[in-house]
């Protein structure tokens, strides 16, 4: 009886290690090593784009095409600066903005259009998810000094969106 429960010890510490994978970080080429901060990262098959704040780039958005091993470099449009990304397929991506945007690519990061920009609505967008390739929602922060968030949908891809405010509870519902 002993040997048998050494014997289950000895796999329970072994198996682990052996059968789930374990993380491991990333030094691909081209990366930079001294991240200050790393805000999103999406991914599908093939293809991951992540955005990061590094002490001596001038960008903050790069992709990876093979799983993070070599790593290029997006330049978006007049200094923005990417607080979250949706992959759509391998050439199409949304990103929210600190400047209240949703930027969309359709070739990769060559172009970027604004889908969406009201100063009046939002000066800082969070969050961006796409449920599939037409449907998806965006949210933004309240203009200061109000109690209205600010929630972005779009049903064709990111070409057209529509929103609507939601207003804040005055006090914490727990």
């Amino acid at each position: 009886m002993k040997t048998k429960l050494q014997i289950l010890i000895f796999l329970m510490m072994i198996f682990p290690l052996s059968i789930f994978p374990q993380w491991e970080g990333v030094t691909g080429n081209n990366l930079p090593q001294q991240i200050a901060v790393g805000w999103a990262i999406d991914a599908i098959p093939n293809c991951v784009v992540a955005s990061l704040t590094a002490y001596d780039s001038e960008f903050n958005l790069f992709i990876s095409t093979d799983n993070g091993n070599n790593w290029s470099p997006i330049t978006l449009p007049n200094d923005e600066f990417a607080i979250d990304i949706e992959i759509v397929d391998p050439l199409k991506y949304l990103i929210v903005t600190s400047t209240g945007k949703i930027l969309l690519t359709v070739n990769g990061g060559e172009n970027w259009t604004v889908q969406f920009s009201d100063s009046q609505l939002t000066e800082f967008m969070n969050y961006i998810e796409m449920f599939d390739e037409n449907n998806g929602v965006a949210m933004g922060d309240a203009p200061p000094n109000s109690d209205i968030a600010l929630i972005v949908r779009t049903n064709d891809g990111g070409i057209t969106v529509s929103y609507t405010h939601l207003t804040l509870p005055t006090k914490r519902i727990v």
